[in-house]
């Protein structure tokens, strides 16, 4: 047990030079995949360099969203099908994420100001116009985005950016 206690206390952390020979460990760490562990700390999970958290309580569209900025992020915007499918898996039921049209109805964007380019909408939505302005994924049977009254009370995800 000594000599494993000896062994760990001599462990170098390199970012950037060659591991030398000789050395009894050497580890060498991608300063990318450092940040990112420090960044996404549970119950945040870190996916395409970004952190996500699924947050179970139900709350208004506007309260998660202040719920996730508490936290340093914003409710969730998906940005590619892959993002969604991960997201899906987070989720049992209908859940916020930072899409709305509340200031002028048919032009959406993500409460966290990226471009709005990806759209997973069940098949006659967005619908609700100024009355349904926020959106809510995991929506039916084939778990889509739906447009409904921010005073609905969901889950959220929250995003952060690494």
């Amino acid at each position: 047990m000594l000599a494993s206690l000896l062994c760990l206390s001599s462990i170098d952390i390199l970012s950037t030079s060659a591991p030398v020979e000789g050395d009894p460990l050497v580890l060498i760490v991608d300063p990318v995949v450092e940040k990112a562990a420090e960044a996404c700390v549970e119950p945040w999970v870190h996916y395409e360099d970004r952190c996500f958290f699924y947050d179970a309580t139900p709350r208004s569209w506007s309260k998660a969203q202040l719920n996730c900025q508490t936290m340093g992020g914003s409710l969730a915007s998906i940005h590619s099908t892959a993002q969604n499918t991960r997201l899906l898996q987070m989720t049992k039921t209908a859940t916020w994420i930072g899409g709305t049209d509340c200031q002028q109805s048919d032009d959406w964007f993500w409460s966290d100001a990226t471009r709005f380019s990806q759209k997973f909408w069940c098949g006659s939505q967005p619908d609700g116009g100024i009355q349904e302005c926020c959106l809510q994924m995991n929506t039916g049977d084939d778990r889509c985005w739906d447009d409904v009254s921010c005073q609905t009370e969901n889950p959220s995800i929250c995003v952060k950016n690494l």
